[in-house]
């Protein structure tokens, strides 16, 4: 088990969530606007993450659709920290502003609509 100092974790200014490219997505990207974390989802097969935000954080890459923002953890040798980082954001109500590294196809409950993709998560302390 992986534990955290809460409040050092909240002072990281920057986290940078190493993510190889994504097959077929758009890379344009672009840092979005703040806010607090509502809800993460991860899928059965444990391999992406999503997080739903309470308001509107912006679409740099006018992806199909902003109801989650996607993390690729199938991608990564060390998911467990973006999940911590994450969660710590969460239950700490903190602001979290997202770099958006294009667009992942997402298909979900027989609906496929590209959602942005998640590059690079920085919280600020409440």
């Amino acid at each position: 088990m992986i534990r955290f100092d809460l409040g050092a974790l909240l002072k990281l200014a920057l986290i940078v969530i190493a993510t190889p490219g994504i097959a077929g997505s758009a890379f344009a990207g672009g840092w979005s606007q703040s806010a607090k974390i509502e809800s993460i989802e991860i899928d059965a097969s444990g391999s992406r993450l999503f997080v739903r935000f309470a308001s509107s954080i912006g679409n740099p890459d006018s992806c199909d659709s902003t109801d989650l923002y996607v993390y690729r953890l199938d991608t990564h040798s060390n998911p467990e920290m973006t999940l911590s980082f994450l969660m710590s954001a969460f239950h700490a109500q903190s602001d979290v502003t997202l770099f958006l590294g294009g667009c992942v196809p997402i298909g979900t409950y027989g609906f496929s609509a590209s959602r942005p993709w998640i590059g690079i998560a920085r919280v600020t302390a409440p």
